[in-house]
């Protein structure tokens, strides 16, 4: 129990690093620009520097984080292009929750 503490702690340090400047960390911006490039139309990345999936993955969890965020405000749908240029940051802490789960989860199968 003391290692998952440590783990989820030492992944939560930081979570908030940078925002709400979303360039200070490139990774990110080039993970969710190009999630956010993908569409129905044009599925491909375009980048194969890295592999696909987590782009796919991206773009699932940043839509259905719109469609979260317009249902808790009572707006209507909005997709998660919108929402980027409303409120960007709001969008990279969600995925910096997500995977800090995910870290975790990681810990705690082991």
């Amino acid at each position: 129990m003391g290692i998952l503490l440590l783990a989820a702690a030492l992944r939560l340090w930081g979570i908030t690093y940078g925002l709400p400047c979303t360039y200070c960390r490139p990774d990110e911006d080039r993970l969710i620009n190009t999630a956010l490039r993908l569409s129905l139309e044009d599925p491909n990345p375009h980048y194969f520097i890295w592999p696909s999936l987590p782009f796919y993955l991206t773009r699932g969890l940043l839509e259905g984080y719109s469609v979260f965020v317009s249902w808790i405000s009572g707006g209507g749908l909005t997709s998660a292009g919108m929402l980027y240029g409303t409120d960007p940051a709001s969008q990279y802490l969600f995925l910096r929750l997500i995977f800090c789960g995910l870290g975790i989860a990681t810990v705690f199968s082991l």
